[in-house]
C-alpha cells in the first residue's frame, strides 16, 4: 500500500487499527548490555527542548522577543550574580524572571528569561553569549508553539532496512506525523536490533509535494511507514490500550469484543474463557480425585499422630502403677501394736 498525497489516510488508519499489535517478550535473565547512540538530531533540538521546559514551568506560552538562558545551578553564588554578568557582558534588559524558581522538580540549573530592550543586544544573546570560567553559554530564543510538548514515541522496525540508508528512509517517512527533531538507535551488546526513540513535534504538520502545509497525521498503535510499506509497532505517551486477548488496540480484555462472542467451555455461557471461569462446576472424576486426595491426607494424619498416642498411653500406665505402690504401702502395713481407728 504505497502512500501518496492523494491517498486517503483514513484507509491507512483503518488498515492500522485492525491490525494485531506485536509486541516484544522481556526476559528476566537478558543481562545484556543496552546503550543508545544518535542516528539525527536537528540542529535546534535542544533550544526547543529549553524552550517547551520553560512553558511547561510556566504552563502558558512565553513571552515573545525574549530568550531563555541557563546555567549550572553552582556558577553563581546568587542568581542575581547572573544578572548582573549578563548585564555586563551584553547590555541592560527590561524584565528578568528566574523560571527555575517555580519548577516543582528538583532543580538542577538555573533558568532565567530575559527580555532586552534593544534588539541588537537580544541577537548578540542568542549569537554570542556571555563568558563565564572560559565557557560560552549562549541564549535560546522562545519559539512560537513552545507550550506544545514534543512527542517521544517507541518505534519496533521489524522490517530489515538496509542500515546505510535508514536515516534519509526514516525521515522520509515520519514527516506525515510532524517535524522529526531526534532519532536515536537503541543497542544490545553493540548491535542495532531495530528499537528506534523518535521525538517529534506533532502541532507542526507537514508539507505535501505540492507545497501545501496540512495538518500531521495522528499516531497509532500500528505506525505506517511510506518507504518500506510497512506498519510498524510504536508506544508513546497517551497511545490507546492494548487488549491482550484479540492484541488489538483501543480497548482492553474486559470489553473486548472477540471475547464476547467467545464460549466458556466450562459454564457454556459466553464473555470469558475456562481459565477465567468463575462458574464451573466440578465433574465426577474431578470429586472423585478430590475426594480420593483428602483420604490419603488423612490416613498419613493418622499414620503420624499414632506413634504419639501410644506413647502417652505408656506415660500414664506408669503413672498409675505407681501410685497404686505408694498406696499400698502406706495403708496395707501399720506399725506392730497399732489398730485402725473407725470413725
Amino acid at each position: 500500500m504505497t502512500n501518496s498525497d492523494s491517498m486517503n489516510w483514513s484507509q491507512v488508519a483503518a488498515k492500522a487499527a485492525g491490525m494485531k499489535v506485536v509486541t516484544a517478550t522481556t526476559t528476566s535473565r537478558d543481562s545484556a548490555t543496552m546503550s543508545m547512540d544518535i542516528l539525527f538530531e536537528a540542529p535546534e533540538f535542544s533550544k526547543q527542548l529549553l524552550a517547551r521546559k520553560a512553558a511547561a514551568i510556566i504552563r502558558q506560552a512565553l513571552s515573545p522577543h525574549s530568550v531563555l538562558f541557563s546555567f549550572p545551578l553552582m556558577l553563581f553564588d546568587h542568581r542575581t550574580d547572573a544578572y548582573k554578568e549578563i548585564q555586563h557582558q551584553i547590555g541592560p534588559f527590561a524584565s528578568v524572571r528566574p523560571l527555575s524558581n517555580y519548577d516543582i522538580r528538583a532543580r538542577k540549573d538555573i533558568l532565567i528569561a530575559v527580555k532586552f530592550i534593544d534588539e541588537a543586544h537580544t541577537k548578540a544573546a542568542i549569537e554570542s553569549g556571555i563568558i563565564v570560567n572560559d565557557v560560552v553559554y549562549k541564549a535560546s530564543p522562545t519559539s512560537m508553539g513552545a507550550e506544545n510538548p514534543l512527542v517521544r514515541i517507541q518505534l519496533n522496525l521489524l522490517h530489515n532496512a538496509d542500515d546505510s540508508n535508514l536515516k534519509d528512509e526514516l525521515l522520509a517517512s515520519l514527516k506525515y506525523y510532524g517535524k522529526v527533531y531526534q532519532i536515536r538507535r537503541t543497542l544490545c551488546n553493540g548491535f542495532f536490533e531495530g528499537q528506534i526513540t523518535v521525538t517529534i513535534d506533532p502541532s507542526a504538520g507537514y508539507v505535501d509535494e505540492k507545497g501545501v502545509r496540512k495538518d500531521a497525521q495522528p499516531l497509532q498503535r500500528m505506525l505506517y511507514l511510506e518507504t518500506w510499506d510497512v506498519f510498524a509497532p510504536a508506544s508513546f505517551k497517551g497511545a490507546a490500550p492494548i487488549c491482550y486477548y484479540c492484541r488489538q488496540a483501543g480497548h482492553i480484555r474486559k470489553t473486548c469484543p472477540e471475547l464476547a462472542k467467545r464460549v466458556c467451555f466450562g459454564c457454556g455461557n459466553r464473555g470469558h474463557t475456562k481459565r477465567y471461569c468463575r462458574e464451573i462446576v466440578p465433574n465426577e472424576e474431578e470429586l472423585l480425585s478430590s475426594y480420593a486426595s483428602a483420604s490419603a491426607e488423612t490416613t498419613t494424619t493418622e499414620k503420624l499422630s499414632a506413634p504419639e498416642q501410644s506413647k502417652e498411653q505408656d506415660i500414664t500406665s506408669k503413672d498409675h502403677a505407681e501410685n497404686k505402690s505408694t498406696a499400698s504401702k502406706g495403708y496395707d502395713t501399720l506399725p506392730k501394736g497399732q489398730e485402725v481407728k473407725r470413725y
